[in-house]
């Protein structure tokens, strides 16, 4: 059995003040071949993700967003849809950031996600379709107990004894 995957990853970020933007396209080649279960796939992916932050203001709190998605993955299994989600997301600071509160709504403009699997051996093939609500409202409250303070570095270290001289002759 042997396995070989290529990967190609950009990784591009931009920031300024209150606005910060990074965005990740992926594309993956993959080869996969087993003589013994009689398996062989080969195939290529794309993926990818985009993140985005906007601080309205210290009083206000920031907005953003996220996404990810891919193509229909590879598998010796038969195929499958490729998955896309995305997130937008309203955050806010209290008493000195120890309190985060964020709200964000995920895949609200989809009722269901729908993925669909087809099997070929050649002999049989098997078709499913699976459908589940998708859409997610969720609220985060996180509260920071302590903080991490920079420790003072540690002082060179030396073979010298302070105030011992020594006499050459």
């Amino acid at each position: 059995a042997y396995s070989a995957n290529w990967h190609l990853f950009l990784s591009f970020d931009y920031s300024k003040k209150r606005l910060s933007f990074t965005v990740g396209p992926e594309i993956k080649w993959m080869r996969y071949s087993n003589q013994i279960m009689h398996q062989s796939f080969y195939g290529v992916v794309a993926s990818g993700y985009v993140n985005g932050n906007f601080v309205i203001s210290k009083n206000l709190g920031s907005i953003g967003l996220a996404g990810t998605f891919s193509s229909k993955p590879v598998t010796n299994q038969g195929n499958a849809t490729g998955l896309s989600r995305y997130v937008v997301y309203y955050s806010k600071r209290f008493f000195k950031n120890k309190l985060v509160t964020t709200f964000s709504a995920e895949n609200f403009m989809l009722k269901e996600r729908k993925w669909d699997y087809q099997m070929n051996d050649g002999e049989f093939i098997n078709t499913t379709q699976i459908h589940r609500p998708f859409r997610l409202l969720n609220v985060r409250i996180a509260y920071r107990f302590s903080t991490l303070k920079n420790i003072k570095p540690a002082r060179l270290k030396s073979t010298q004894i302070l105030n011992e001289f020594s006499e050459q002759q």
